[in-house]
């Protein structure tokens, strides 16, 4: 055993040295016959034309997870789900993310016709909410999921948007 492994410190220096690749000339030549060996694993295709690998922009089947930034940057980017600003009339007008529309948390429960249109009735359609720390936007959320509506994440405060 001591033998075999000098010899295949010496080939892989060799071979190091020289520029040229292991591949399987050293591990059937060298290694014992009781080591098994492990196939290379294949790399996952990548999509040569685009920056993120395909599951990446796929949205998670299911209940969503919550305080995600990314994946709300990302709904609302590349799936256009709603936005909705869940704090009051009054800090809406103050500052809001661009794009986000505002239902106060307390009246989501009545305005949730507004709501269907402004996701064109698909109740699978992907819905952030937010507002300014968590608490009112995993109301509105909580709301929203009791009347169906499935893809539905808490951002948390506007701040982490």
């Amino acid at each position: 055993m001591r033998r075999s492994v000098s010899h295949v410190m010496f080939a892989v220096a060799a071979l190091a040295v020289s520029g040229c690749s292991l591949g399987a000339y050293v591990a059937s030549e060298y290694l014992d016959e009781d080591e098994p060996t492990a196939p290379p694993k294949p790399e996952a295709p990548v999509d040569a034309g685009s920056a993120t690998p395909p599951s990446s922009t796929k949205i998670p089947d299911g209940p969503l997870p919550d305080r995600d930034s990314a994946l709300a940057h990302r709904l609302v980017e590349q799936h256009g789900a709603l936005l909705l600003d869940v704090r009051s009339k009054a800090e809406f007008a103050d500052g809001h993310v661009d794009g986000a529309q505002n239902i106060p948390h307390d009246e989501v429960q009545a305005e949730l016709t507004a709501v269907e249109a402004l996701v064109e009735g698909d109740k699978h359609a992907p819905i952030v909410v937010y507002c300014r720390s968590g608490r009112r936007s995993a109301i509105a959320k909580e709301i929203l999921k009791k009347h169906g509506y499935t893809r539905v994440t808490n951002l948390g405060g506007m701040s982490d948007w």
